[in-house]
């Protein structure tokens, strides 16, 4: 069980939308027994894999909607 405390900010200083949101979380699990163990960060490697996945999908999502006439500026983001 991971612990996190998430909110829902909707609005920038300037009272313009800008929905987004706020994270606290956890470095750990928490057992059924209550202890804590803390989960070590990730390695580069890690990190570089998870990153070309996201940039990957991303793109192909674009590729996907920028066929679409409701979404053609999309390919302007690729």
């Amino acid at each position: 069980m991971k612990i996190g405390i998430c909110t829902l900010q909707r609005f920038g200083g300037d009272l313009s939308a800008n929905v987004h949101f706020h994270s606290l979380v956890l470095d750990g699990v928490f057992d059924e027994a209550g202890d804590f163990t803390l989960i070590t960060a990730p390695t580069l490697d890690e990190m570089e894999t998870l990153t070309r996945t996201i940039a990957e999908r991303i793109a192909r999502m674009c590729e996907r909607r920028a066929l679409d006439e409701d979404h053609h500026d999309e390919l302007a983001l690729l």
